[in-house]
């Protein structure tokens, strides 16, 4: 088993969460509505199923995390397994949930200035 393949493997194990579907903004595996994990190469984050072997990019720059590795040390050494393990996955589009619908606007109370 290649790293690459073992930090897929690691991260299928941990891989329980079912974030409501309306609940998530950055997408979900179109094979099992499942949220994921995500890693960041560089400035981008990507978003991935283990257990579907699935990945779609979030964008760049949207978590800081990326930074914290950075001056954390190993940051190129880690970017670069992220992106061998990405790459055992399948790009695909993920599912956008619907936004939910705003609450209606609160009603002013009558008498209070």
């Amino acid at each position: 088993m290649t790293p690459a393949e073992a930090q897929l493997a690691e991260a299928a194990a941990r891989q329980v969460s079912r974030v409501p579907f309306e609940d998530n903004g950055f997408g979900l595996c179109p094979h099992c509505n499942c949220a994921g994990h995500y890693v960041n190469v560089h400035r981008a984050q990507w978003f991935f199923c283990a257990v579907c072997r699935t990945r779609w990019r979030a964008g760049e720059n949207l978590f800081s995390s990326w930074r914290d590795e950075l001056t954390a040390g190993g940051a190129k050494e880690l970017w670069a397994a992220n992106a061998a393990m990405l790459e055992l996955c399948e790009n695909v589009e993920p599912v956008i949930p619907p936004s939910p619908p705003s609450p209606p606007p609160a009603e002013e109370e009558h008498g209070t200035r």
